[in-house]
């Protein structure tokens, strides 16, 4: 017993030391996941609303919670450096929170809303991302062991916390439907609430901890990890991921003798699956060659970087082409950087191979170039990029110069990216340009051959107090067709927590969301759910009264090549209650 007692004191006081010097980080976590799980049971039993503009008390806790954990991981031993660190992320992400959550038609400083809202949402991914890997970079110079070594612990190690994570969820998911179906009557969120507070008190903190899995003491993960012995327990993986990335590469290296034989376009899925086959392939290859010592199979994974490298020849023609044709966007921007990613990669295997971290080093300066470096970020540049051809084609019309089928093009989508992409054209900068540039660029949007629209209508919390004297019993219902296009005059409802269905005919509420939305296509959600409130509720004869709680739909609706257009999109989430005045199920 004693033996015990003193196993198990050890333990947990290796898990509080460790905790402690990620206290604020995983206390984040921990905070944010009790606030939406209290949220989400909140709102779905008693209909309140705690006031906070949604996702803004997450959106806060995840930057902030980055920034303690960048803090907490290159200050560890620093008090006044990382204290300094912690108010610099807190400022950081109050700020970005506030300028997100700015309403889009507002004026603020005299600009537009919507400015502030893209240039924040920028900044914030840029953030993000820069954090995330500088925090990695930093947690391995704490170790005294090769980067390939600590980065294939690090995978092992969070491999442990996402199978235990798993584990959890089976088990809480299932003891939180006993209770739910048993207790509750199956009209519960409480297996949603247990999956938030398994993810803040269990998922994020482990995956903090394992970052520290190669040095110091560790009470769940493993310490140092000798990358021949997992080479050797996991060769067949390994074998079957290598098999399966040379096959990858040499489709790739047949699809590209095509295009050199034809000298075709290429199309644009060339890109992704080469980016996707760098992700994925590099690391097993660098790994593998660097770690398994001198044998003839670590000796071909060392070179298969090599046999990569001409394959970014072709990732720079394709984009390039694609750029030349139709401008720089963002999108292609980050092409750009990705390729400079894996050219510099792929250098530093070949140059410094004892000093791969660098690639690191690497991310985040590109990363810096991206999101955040004021003047030639993605964003910028893409605007002047654009704007210069805007401007060059349209004084070329003016002057009265025939334009080309390509400039009159490139010109039509310079301007449709300025004024729908940019912070700057969404806030109204580009209005000034008079209406016959539409017509110049052959793409009359205003009911002509190519006017498309998207439409989301999300009306939430239409429930408020309601007359229940009289009836007998209430049912909570959700969406049960899992179909993209939903047929509201026979939509079909599943009472929650049971494979039980009932069919109604919701046509005249959606059809009047519809109509609405599409008359005031700048409505928020508020004044969408204003509005649904005022009809939710739908008599279903029978003693049967159906109230609307929650309806989110989206769809695109317009003309395209000169025809009626109509298209569902995804995210469909419709839920309500029903009354009725017998006792018995009305299923």
């Amino acid at each position: 017993m004693s033996v015990f007692r003193d196993r198990a004191g050890s333990l947990l006081r290796q898990i509080f030391s460790q905790i402690c010097d990620y206290r604020f980080s995983i206390g984040t976590a921990v905070l944010c996941a009790i606030y939406e799980a209290v949220k989400l049971l909140l709102e779905e039993y008693a209909f309140l609303d705690l006031g906070f503009e949604d996702d803004a008390v997450f959106r806060f806790a995840v930057v902030f919670g980055l920034a303690a954990l960048f803090s907490e991981t290159c200050f560890m031993e620093k008090g006044r450096r990382k204290l300094l660190g912690l108010l610099s992320g807190a400022v950081f992400a109050g700020l970005v929170t506030f300028f997100i959550g700015v309403d889009e038609d507002s004026l603020l400083f005299g600009i537009k809303g919507v400015f502030f809202y893209k240039k924040a949402q920028e900044v914030m991914a840029g953030g993000i991302f820069l954090m995330l890997v500088l925090t990695v970079y930093f947690s391995y110079r704490k170790t005294a062991v090769r980067f390939e070594e600590y980065m294939l612990t690090l995978f092992v190690n969070w491999m442990i916390v996402f199978s235990l994570y798993f584990i959890l969820i089976i088990g809480a998911g299932f003891v939180c439907s006993c209770v739910d179906t048993l207790l509750l009557e199956g009209w519960s969120n409480i297996t949603e609430a247990s999956v938030i507070l398994i993810s803040g008190f269990f998922l994020v903190p482990g995956a903090i901890l394992a970052l520290r899995g190669t040095h110091g003491t560790n009470a769940f993960f493993i310490n140092k990890l000798d990358g021949e012995e997992f080479c050797r327990a996991a060769a067949p993986v390994l074998y079957i991921l290598s098999f399966m990335a040379v096959c990858a590469l040499a489709t790739v290296y047949v699809y590209a003798a095509g295009i050199l034989i034809r000298w075709e376009f290429p199309s644009n899925e060339v890109f992704p699956i080469l980016t996707t086959l760098f992700c994925l392939g590099m690391p097993i290859w660098m790994v593998t060659g660097s770690l398994l010592g001198e044998s003839p199979y670590s000796r071909i994974m060392a070179r298969l970087p090599y046999v990569f490298a001409p394959l970014i020849l072709l990732q720079i023609y394709a984009i390039g082409v694609r750029i030349w044709e139709f401008g720089l966007t963002r999108n292609r921007y980050a092409g750009v950087m990705a390729i400079v990613f894996e050219a510099g990669t792929v250098l530093c295997w070949h140059v410094r191979r004892r000093r791969m971290e660098q690639v690191l080093l690497i991310l985040s300066g590109l990363i810096v170039l991206t999101f955040l470096m004021p003047g030639v970020n993605g964003e910028r540049l893409s605007e002047k990029w654009q704007q210069a051809w805007l401007e060059k084609y349209y004084k070329m019309a003016q002057n009265g110069e025939d334009l080309s089928p390509r400039e009159y093009k490139r010109m039509g989508r310079a301007y449709l990216y300025l004024k729908q992409e940019t912070p700057g054209g969404l806030a109204g900068r580009y209005d000034d340009y008079p209406a016959d540039i539409l017509e110049m660029a052959e793409m009359q949007y205003d009911g002509g051959q190519e006017k498309v629209d998207r439409y989301v209508i999300h009306g939430c919390k239409l429930v408020g107090s309601i007359p229940v004297e009289g009836f007998k019993s209430m049912y909570m219902l959700e969406d049960a067709d899992e179909g993209l296009e939903p047929d509201f005059s026979g939509f079909r409802f599943q009472l929650r927590g049971t494979e039980e269905e009932i069919t109604v005919d919701i046509s005249d509420f959606a059809g009047k969301a519809m109509e609405y939305i599409e008359a005031h296509p700048d409505a928020d959600k508020e004044e969408v759910s204003i509005y649904l409130r005022s009809f939710n509720r739908i008599d279903l004869g029978q003693g049967r009264l159906l109230y609307i709680n929650h309806f989110q739909i989206s769809y695109e609706k317009g003309i395209r090549d000169g025809r009626d257009y109509f298209k569902w999109n995804g995210g469909r989430n419709i839920s309500g209650m029903m009354l009725s005045l017998k006792e018995e199920s009305v299923f």
